[in-house]
């Protein structure tokens, strides 16, 4: 499966050239990650799932804790990546992924939520990335986020289909 982890811009052409492809291919899952404040999201244009992409929106902040929205602004309600939504992330996306051959994941700036959520992904379904390369190649990856997917997995492994080393390495990351 090819991926591509990126900001808004860069995932907004890359949609627009996916719409635009005609032919006999499988098609592209797209996670769109927006953030809890309506402003933040004002320039994301409204995409349509299609014959050739799978779009899913999640709407989470880029923080650590509720406590802490890394901005040094007090008082502005942020919204960190909860139980329920790691689920629904990982239930779509083990619902759609043998049948697509491209992965998108993109949040603002794709530095901190969109490649924690694709490690996650990748490290609950194995889908071929190196965990401590691409780690290095993102070094602002939220690893909040990266946790509660991991644990939504863990949670949810009786019901998905999750590599069997995955369940090893997630009692050892969890335990």
């Amino acid at each position: 499966m090819e991926i591509l982890i990126t900001g808004l811009v860069k995932a907004e052409e890359e949609i627009r050239k996916l719409k635009a492809l005609k032919g006999n291919h499988k098609p592209t899952y797209v996670i769109r990650i927006y953030s809890y404040n309506p402003l933040q999201n004002k320039d994301y244009q409204n995409f349509k799932s299609s014959k050739s992409l799978f779009i899913r929106k999640y709407e989470f902040d880029d923080v650590t804790s509720i406590q802490d929205n890394g901005d040094g602004k007090d008082g502005e309600e942020v919204r960190e990546l909860g139980e329920k939504t790691a689920k629904r992330i990982i239930l779509d996306f083990a619902l759609k992924k043998e049948a697509v051959d491209y992965l998108l994941v993109h949040c603002r700036y794709g530095e901190g939520r969109s490649p924690a959520v694709f490690l996650g992904l990748n490290d609950l379904f194995d889908l071929g990335e190196d965990s401590s390369t691409f780690v290095e190649r993102y070094p602002k990856i939220n690893m909040f986020v990266y946790e509660q997917i991991i644990k939504a997995g863990y949670n949810l492994r009786n019901r998905i289909r999750i590599k069997a080393k995955a369940v090893k390495n997630l009692e050892g990351i969890l335990f």
